[in-house]
């Protein structure tokens, strides 16, 4: 059988000489078959390292990720980053906000938020647990009875506002000190309500 790209050959030798020209159609055959075997070899040659390749990279692959997965304890980025535990000294719960502006005329300084349909005062917010006991006392013997919450923050900006004067909060004893500092901790944790 002679492909195609033959013929003309065949059509040209077919009117001199018969067999010079069966010669060249055998050489052209067993040159079209030679191309053929090595066609088929080179597809066996480039398929091996192929398959091969893409047997070691998903050995790999696996291997990484089961090593990810059992090695690794994964947060959220918010988590890692942006959350800070916040500490409250709360003054009172009020049902209305009439009643809770007359109660609150004789603080210096006061947030509020709305929780659950209720009023909630506070007069003093920091970071540090040791520094909401601090302003704790501080503020009992102004005569102010309060209730320690705990929350979260969870805007960086203001997170490391707050670190920076609980840092400073932590290094002083002065109450007018004290007291400053709070009103600016009250200031900067209001900016993220």
């Amino acid at each position: 059988s002679i492909n195609g790209w033959c013929y003309p050959i065949v059509f040209w030798c077919h009117s001199d000489k018969k067999n010079s020209c069966r010669t060249i159609i055998r050489q052209i055959h067993k040159r079209e078959c030679e191309i053929i075997k090595w066609v088929k070899r080179m597809k066996k040659m480039y398929l091996i390292p192929v398959l091969l390749s893409i047997f070691i990279g998903f050995v790999i692959g696996k291997t990484m990720c089961d090593e990810y997965h059992t090695t690794s304890e994964t947060k959220t980025v918010f988590e890692n980053t942006t959350t800070c535990p916040i500490y409250y000294l709360q003054y009172g719960v009020y049902s209305k906000e009439e009643s809770m502006k007359k109660n609150v005329l004789s603080l210096p300084y006061y947030i509020y938020q709305i929780e659950e349909e209720q009023y909630h005062v506070y007069i003093a917010v920091s970071s540090r647990e040791e520094n909401i006991t601090k302003l704790q006392e501080y503020l009992t013997s102004l005569g102010y009875n309060t209730y320690k919450k705990e929350g979260v923050i969870h805007n960086r900006t203001v997170v490391e506002k707050i670190q920076t004067l609980d840092e400073m909060l932590s290094k002083v004893e002065d109450p007018k000190t004290i007291g400053e500092l709070n009103q600016k901790l009250l200031e900067t944790y209001e900016e993220e309500s």
